[in-house]
């Protein structure tokens, strides 16, 4: 188990950023979701990912990758129970 942890908010609904959610944004071929993600996971922190609004897809983006996922978010507090 990794010392350090990193909790990557990802369960929001992205409306300012128009129709779609903007962590499944497609940059480089790649969501941007997947970006962060891969940067926590390569530096040696253990990653959570608080997930919510289109948590499904999310999670289909983070495929592969060492994450544990939680779609409780209710409260940041909530989100970060495992």
């Amino acid at each position: 188990m990794a010392e350090i942890g990193a909790v990557l908010l990802a369960a929001g609904a992205s409306q300012r950023f128009g129709a779609d959610n903007k962590l499944l944004a497609n940059i480089g071929g790649r969501p941007l979701i997947r970006w962060v993600a891969e940067e926590i996971v390569h530096s040696g922190a253990e990653a959570v990912v608080v997930t919510g609004c289109d948590h499904l897809l999310i999670e289909k983006a983070l495929d592969g990758l060492d994450t544990l996922t939680n779609e409780r978010r209710e409260s940041v507090s909530a989100g970060i129970l495992i």
